[in-house]
């Protein structure tokens, strides 16, 4: 178990390769513990549904036992294909998710890679169950930034993208468009990209970006800036593509301004700061009920 980010090491190739292409991929970083973390808590989720279709009618059979790999496309498609959360974010909020956000190795590789001694926990996370062909979930040619207040857009940001299953350019690994001088602005934004209800870059655009798909197995950690456009592929194979992503900022009076429900993760010089769990929860409650 890695306990202390001072024994993370990002190797100055990496280093070199995030500052001049805007992203790079960390092979076999993640610990096992983590992952099972992760699991654990897409498992819970995925009962909480499945829980809910039987209670509305929707189910049947008994669907306790589920398979990770399989088990929430079986679900689906016996109680008829029902509509749920494609980015399940605030049922994930519970003890296990905030100290997955602040794991040790996180913390590690996002004040090396963003040179920050001091981390907000961005609010946006995400984890995505992409089912097979479901375009629902296919998020299009993107910037993360493209998603933020104007203000907070060209704002230094980390996106960490990881799998709990292996993934392909046919099971729905990411593909990045590294930048280059010219790329590193924002993108004409479209809101609707092709009728996905995602925002994304315009396709006069993004049909000449190039394109690296990504293919990772568990373990690996995709890390990328805020501007490098990417986009997740489709998935072809018969089975759930599980993945999350978390976001990291420095801590500044800017951030910490417009970061709910984001929390201070890690001050070094000010530990005593560091939002705690109960208080992230709150922040949580707070945002509900101004929606």
């Amino acid at each position: 178990m890695i306990d202390s980010p001072r024994r993370i090491t990002v190797g100055k190739a990496d280093l070199e390769q995030y500052e001049r292409e805007g992203y790079v991929l960390l092979r076999q970083i993640l610990p096992p513990e983590l992952l099972n973390g992760g699991r654990h808590i897409l498992e819970a989720w995925v009962r909480q549904l499945v829980a809910a279709w039987k209670l509305e009618g929707k189910l049947s059979a008994n669907f306790n036992a589920l398979s990770f790999e399989t088990g929430l496309l079986e679900a689906w498609e016996a109680a008829g294909r029902p509509s749920y959360a494609r980015s399940p974010r605030r049922a994930l909020v519970s003890p296990a998710m905030f100290g997955l956000l602040k794991h040790p190795v996180f913390i590690g590789i996002a004040t090396q890679l963003l040179g920050e001694k001091a981390l907000i926990s961005h609010w946006a996370f995400n984890s995505r169950p992409k089912l097979p062909d479901q375009k629902f979930t296919d998020t299009p040619w993107h910037q993360d930034a493209q998603y933020y207040p104007e203000s907070m857009r060209l704002i230094p940001t980390l996106s960490c993208w990881f799998p709990l299953v292996p993934v392909s350019a046919t099971s729905s690994c990411l593909a990045v468009s590294p930048w280059d001088a010219e790329r590193r602005q924002i993108f004409n934004i479209e809101s609707n990209v092709d009728g996905s209800g995602f925002l994304g870059i315009r396709r006069s655009d993004s049909d000449n970006l190039p394109s690296v798909p990504i293919e990772m197995e568990p373990g690996d950690l995709l890390c990328f800036h805020q501007l490098v456009p990417h986009r997740a592929m489709p998935n072809k194979e018969a089975r759930i593509r599980w993945s999350f992503d978390f976001r990291f900022q420095g801590r500044n009076t800017e951030n910490e301004k417009q970061m709910a429900p984001g929390f201070i993760a890690h001050d070094p010089n000010h530990p005593e700061e560091e939002t705690s769990f109960e208080e992230w929860e709150r922040i949580w409650a707070r945002k509900l009920l101004k929606l």
